[in-house]
């Protein structure tokens, strides 16, 4: 079973959007991957090569989460969807914190890993389920789907 599975209550009614959901999906299982595999190593030569593929995976993950978010914001400048300032929001604040997480990652911070992992679920698809549903009938109007 996967950390975080995909749901048809999800679905913006976007075909473009609701895959970059899905693949944003697929990268936090791949990253709860590599952090089990962090979990199990038994040595520290181990525990430092995996952190640094958990580097990567993030830095993967939020890759794909700018271009993700340059594909909604386009649709929202370009239809003029009224909330827009306040969803972009959302997303810088999504960096800022990825950012964070990263830093502490980098300096050895004491923290869980699965505190990543938990952040990433929960913003995703409270996100999803809250931010990103409230276009989902505006861009209906608009012929978007």
């Amino acid at each position: 079973m996967a950390f975080l599975e995909w749901d048809e209550k999800y679905s913006v009614g976007i075909e473009e959007i609701d895959q970059q959901h899905k693949r944003l999906f697929d990268l936090i299982n791949k990253l709860y991957g590599t952090v089990q595999k962090v979990n199990g190593a038994n040595d520290l030569q181990s525990s430092i090569i995996e952190l640094s593929a958990i580097l990567a995976a993030v830095d993967k993950m939020e890759d794909y989460a700018s271009y993700h978010f340059s594909t909604e914001e386009n649709y929202m400048l370009e239809y003029s969807y009224p909330d827009y300032k306040a969803h972009k929001k959302a997303h810088d604040l999504f960096f800022e914190s990825v950012r964070k997480f990263k830093r502490e990652i980098d300096e050895g911070k004491g923290f869980k890993l699965t505190d990543i992992l938990e952040y990433l679920k929960k913003w995703l698809t409270g996100h999803v389920l809250t931010t990103d549903q409230k276009y989902r009938k505006f861009f209906k109007k608009k012929g978007l789907s």
